[in-house]
């Protein structure tokens, strides 16, 4: 049985817009809608014994709209721009790669891992604009802009200690806004890129805005899936022949639609503008490419047993990001693929996002 859907928004016809890159035809992209919209969607069949005999319409009110897209809580940051999150359960997952993945890595051994607090993630990298408005100047002030520039574009140029520092912003931000008083997770002296940030709260504890533990980040990330990406089939690896333009991965999924990568480099060049592909399980873009991401934990290798809200601040001297960039091979995007570099680094393709623990949101 194959299926015809026909929407209207606010009873007028709807064939896509110029913004429309991906039309699925029982799917509308969030970036489509707006606030109060009534989209009905008309279901008719093709072919089989109900051809033709059957329509069923169903309308949805679109009445909370959350920033671009769907998100659990939100945060006005002043300037129209909206901080949208998502809320991630807790639960047990197996952090790492099998010994059976291609391209893993000798640092991803498998170990499973209990997350005991459900947390918010930020639905996309935190943003250009973002961080003009909290900083009153540019991320690439003095860096080049041959990278992806724009408002909605990921941030880069951003150490680890700024990240840290602009978790602590939006805390106050936050406090602001909603008259609370959720604890800054970090000391920070200093301004601008010369900002040196200490962690002051366990993350699991901190009330504030916070980078995301490596366990919180990949757990985020894998959506509930344990092959080496997350994709709505769930079992997508990397087989046969690899190049930097593979995209159709082994359970038939396409990596271009999830992933921003070296297949995607070009047209424009550089990172591009957030939100714009297919988001995981969790509702969270970008997972897989566009920018690198840093989290909280200093870079160790993995414990050999289970452990319960698993954290590295105290050993080591490098701190880790996640996720691969707009020019990385396929096999940097997968769900359990670890980097990690000095705090202070400033470079092209490494942003962040924020989280906080469920409990502490008003």
């Amino acid at each position: 049985m194959t299926y015809t859907f026909d929407w209207t928004v606010n009873g007028q016809t709807y064939t896509g817009t110029t913004a429309t890159t991906v039309y699925a035809g029982d799917t509308i992209p969030a970036t489509e809608t707006s606030e109060t919209d009534v989209w009905q969607c008309t279901i008719t069949p093709n072919n089989g014994t109900q051809d033709g005999t059957q329509t069923v319409v169903e309308t949805i009110i679109y009445s909370d709209f959350c920033g671009q897209h769907y998100c659990d809580t939100s945060l006005d940051l002043g300037g129209g721009i909206e901080l949208n999150l998502v809320l991630v359960p807790n639960g047990t997952y197996d952090m790492g790669s099998p010994t059976t993945e291609s391209f893993r890595a000798g640092d991803e051994d498998q170990h499973t891992v209990t997350l005991t607090n459900d947390f918010y993630v930020m639905e996309t990298e935190f943003t250009q604009e973002m961080f003009a408005e909290l900083m009153g100047y540019e991320c690439y002030d003095g860096e080049s802009t041959a990278f992806g520039i724009g408002p909605t574009h990921p941030a880069y140029y951003i150490s680890w200690h700024m990240a840290a520092h602009l978790a602590n912003l939006v805390t106050e931000r936050y406090n602001a806004v909603n008259n609370v008083q959720l604890r800054e997770c970090y000391d920070c002296t200093g301004t601008g890129a010369s900002t040196a940030c200490t962690k002051v709260v366990e993350p699991y504890q901190c009330t504030g805005f916070r980078l995301l533990t490596e366990a919180e980040w990949e757990y985020a990330a894998r959506g509930e899936t344990t092959a080496a990406f997350w994709s709505p089939i769930g079992n997508a690896e990397l087989t046969g022949s690899i190049t930097g333009n593979t995209t159709i991965l082994s359970d038939g999924s396409d990596l271009s639609q999830y992933g921003w990568y070296y297949y995607s480099k070009d047209n424009p060049y550089g990172a591009k503008a957030v939100g714009l592909l297919n988001p995981n399980l969790y509702g969270l873009y970008d997972m897989a490419g566009n920018v690198y991401e840093w989290t909280h934990d200093m870079y160790s290798s993995y414990p050999t047993g289970p452990v319960i809200n698993p954290l590295n601040d105290t050993s080591g001297v490098n701190y880790v990001y996640r996720s691969g960039f707009w020019s990385s091979g396929p096999s940097h995007l997968r769900s359990a693929k670890r980097w990690n570099n000095d705090s202070n680094l400033r470079t092209l393709n490494i942003g962040f996002r924020l989280g906080l623990t469920h409990d502490d949101v008003e």
